[in-house]
């Protein structure tokens, strides 16, 4: 059953890394931010590499946004989170609550996909540009047209569904704590709340257009 449920996990962290990637900044920030908490808990130098060039790549894509990530370095950078983060929680070395609310967007962006794709009656496996991501964008496209919209919507994405539970574990220094769950359950709540609202927010601006 371990085996079947880590294929599971794995495989599925790889789908949502690559789905998560559709704005500037949010997987190369999000991984970021895991591969930090990985050098605090073991000070291995490889993660601390690992992070230098991560913090590059997210500065220069939010900046200039001349370089993505791709389908590639989605799925790789999907696959060895979602790897080495089963690997550490096993150990002992990092709890579930804080990788849940440090990883919960693209978690919550799979499964929040495929379920509302089957209640449409569309082949949940088949993409689309219905993602909270993608409803913010179109969202400041209408109301700002920047040409920072994409990186300020990468951005957004962190500070709301990932930073909060970073924050916290430098407060308590630990990985360990009931709080994680907190933070998780209303992240949780944060992005229904947020996709009700830009889904019938960008509804009405069409319709009066």
């Amino acid at each position: 059953i371990s085996i079947i449920l880590t294929v599971i996990i794995i495989s599925g962290f790889v789908n949502a890394a690559n789905i998560s990637d559709g704005a500037n900044g949010i997987l190369s920030g999000i991984s970021s931010i895991v591969f930090l908490v990985l050098y605090k808990e073991t000070n291995d130098p490889t993660f601390l590499v690992i992070l230098k060039y991560l913090i590059i790549f997210f500065i220069y894509n939010i900046l200039i946004s001349r370089i993505i990530l791709g389908d590639t370095g989605s799925y790789f950078l999907g696959f060895l989170i979602s790897t080495i983060c089963i690997y550490y929680y096993n150990n002992l070395t990092l709890s579930a609550a804080l990788l849940g609310s440090i990883l919960i967007y693209p978690c919550l962006e799979i499964v929040f996909s495929i379920v509302r794709r089957l209640i449409q009656g569309n082949n949940p496996l088949k993409p689309d540009n219905k993602h909270l991501h993608n409803l913010i964008f179109y969202y400041l496209k209408i109301k700002l047209a920047n040409n920072y919209i994409n990186s300020f919507t990468g951005l957004l994405i962190i500070v709301i569904f990932s930073l909060p539970a970073y924050l916290l574990y430098e407060l308590l220094n630990t990985s360990f704590s009931i709080y994680f769950w907190l933070i998780f359950l209303l992240q949780v709540l944060a992005y229904f709340i947020l996709y009700v609202f830009f889904s019938l927010t960008i509804k009405n601006l069409k319709s009066n257009e």
